[in-house]
């Protein structure tokens, strides 16, 4: 008779332990599933706070494609007068390649002496000026 009650108060507190653990696992379902329902609102919430399908993945241009059309400034990139026809055009060319070239000039002239370049003749072995050649041979 005493294995039987041996065997009863084992088998009992074997059961009373798996129930315990039965509703400790219950506890946290529950909990886990409060959870889940609570990531959920909050996800809810943030696209609800961004506006409605707000798309952040752009794809990247590729090189080969054309570019997407652009609207047409009306600015100049330089103030300048508006060229009208070919004389203007070339007018206004002849006056830049002549301010350029005053500019390297005056460059010239205001940089060192050495490192000017000569515009002298070779000197040559006896000191005489070089012959020309002769073409006729």
């Amino acid at each position: 008779m005493k294995n039987d009650t041996v065997c009863k108060q084992n088998g009992s507190t074997v059961f009373l332990k798996e129930r315990e653990q039965y509703f400790e696992k219950q506890d946290l379902e529950a909990q886990l599933q409060d959870k889940n329902i609570a990531i959920i609102k909050l996800k809810k919430l943030i696209k609800k706070m961004k506006g409605k399908g707000v798309n952040t993945n752009f794809k990247k241009q590729s090189i080969l494609e054309k570019p997407p059309l652009q609207p047409i400034k009306n600015q100049l990139v330089s103030p300048r007068e508006s060229i009208g026809s070919n004389d203007k055009v070339h007018n206004y060319y002849l006056e830049e390649a002549k301010n350029k070239a005053q500019l390297q000039k005056d460059k010239a002239l205001n940089s060192k002496p050495s490192m000017q370049q000569s515009t002298r003749l070779p000197n040559t072995a006896n000191g005489s000026k070089p012959k020309p050649r002769n073409f006729n041979q």
